[in-house]
């Protein structure tokens, strides 16, 4: 006998309600309510195979040569393990989830990879170590610094922290790296204004922003400088020039950008901002930059009161930077590194406080 043909297959001792192997007239194989065990080596070419639940033990190798079309299924399981567990000689393409970093993962030729790739963003606002993921070796980062707080008398606006940004800065994965968060400068009380402090991350450094001049009889100066320089002063006896910016030359031979400008000079008094100095009473504009999905206006600078008849009120700019009230200057926003706004008289102008820095960090893993 040649051929044996059929439509279905049953075990004899198989109920009839039991399962078995039915043979569709285009040659189509339907497991009805059968296992399949014991499979060790199995090659596939063409083969559609229907079945409630296939169940191999200890198979070495499948091979299929076209397609395996997992599309109605409820999911597909693949191999889990630690990194230690990891095949010592995997073929390129192998696949595989890892339970130690939580991400499944694939195999190159030459490296393990993650399967998934997500954008991470984290803000740091305090601390001073931050703990680098497996698998990130460079990351996205903005330091803000510290802004300077405004001048008192008829003063100038505090500078604005300086601003750096390095779009693939070198990190040691799974390392850690060293940061410190600027604090703006205090404000309060009468005179120069004071700078803020410097923002570092690893090798970058953001310079603190420079405090406002002042017109304050014990204390007429002119700006400070800063990553961006403090507003000048003016008083019936003449004027106290702006301070410059020091941003601009920081964090030599690396690849990052610098952000920061001069206060406006004494007739003027606006605090100098990231990404222009100031112009009139105006702090200078701060700069927009996009990190991930999120995007930050920062380091803007203060408004002075070097120009105004009489004590004024007045608003920042839209990064940061402090306004004015009456006497008395306004704090920069925190998380900005804004310059703080300039008081206004001898007996009771009061500096505005600058805003404190923030460092953005960005990566993929």
């Amino acid at each position: 006998m040649s051929q044996l043909k059929v439509n279905s297959i049953k075990g004899i001792n198989v109920p009839a309600s039991g399962p078995q192997i039915d043979i569709g007239n285009t040659g189509d194989i339907n497991l009805n309510n059968s296992n399949v065990t014991g499979v060790t080596n199995a090659t596939a070419t063409t083969a559609n195979i229907t079945t409630n639940n296939v169940t191999t033990e200890n198979v070495t190798t499948l091979n299929v040569t076209n397609t395996l079309d997992l599309r109605n299924a409820e999911q597909m399981i693949v191999p889990n393990g630690t990194t230690a567990e990891r095949p010592a000689s995997p073929n390129v393409g192998t696949i595989r989830y890892n339970s130690e970093t939580g991400k499944p993962e694939f195999w190159t030729g030459a490296a393990w990879k993650n399967f998934v790739i997500q954008r991470f963003v984290e803000e740091l606002t305090s601390g001073t170590s931050w703990s680098v993921p497996n698998g990130v070796s460079a990351v996205e980062v903005m330091v803000v610094a510290g802004g300077g707080d405004g001048g008192s008398g008829t003063g100038g606006g505090g500078g604005a922290g300086g601003v750096a940004y390095a779009s693939s800065y070198p990190v040691t994965p799974g390392g850690t790296v060293t940061y410190s968060i600027g604090a703006g400068a205090a404000g309060g009380g009468q005179g120069r204004g004071r700078s803020g402090q410097n923002s570092t991350f690893g090798t970058i450094t953001a310079n603190g922003g420079g405090g406002g001049g002042s017109t304050y009889p014990p204390q007429r100066a002119a700006g400070r400088p800063g990553g961006s320089g403090g507003g000048g002063a003016q008083h019936p006896a003449g004027r106290s020039g702006e301070g410059n910016a020091t941003q601009p030359g920081a964090n030599p031979g690396q690849s990052v950008a610098n952000y920061g400008s001069a206060g406006a000079p004494g007739g003027e008094g606006g605090g100098g901002g990231a990404g222009g100095r100031g112009s009139g009473n105006n702090g200078g504009a701060g700069v927009t930059l996009t990190l991930g999905e999120n995007t930050y206006n920062v380091g803007g600078g203060g408004r002075g009161q070097s120009r105004s008849p009489q004590a004024g009120s007045g608003t920042g700019v839209p990064f940061g930077g402090g306004g004015t009230n009456g006497n008395t200057g306004n704090a920069g926003v925190n998380g900005t590194g804004g310059g703080g706004g300039a008081g206004w008289g001898f007996n009771n102008g009061r500096r505005g406080a600058g805003g404190n820095g923030i460092i953005v960090v960005s990566y993929l893993n």
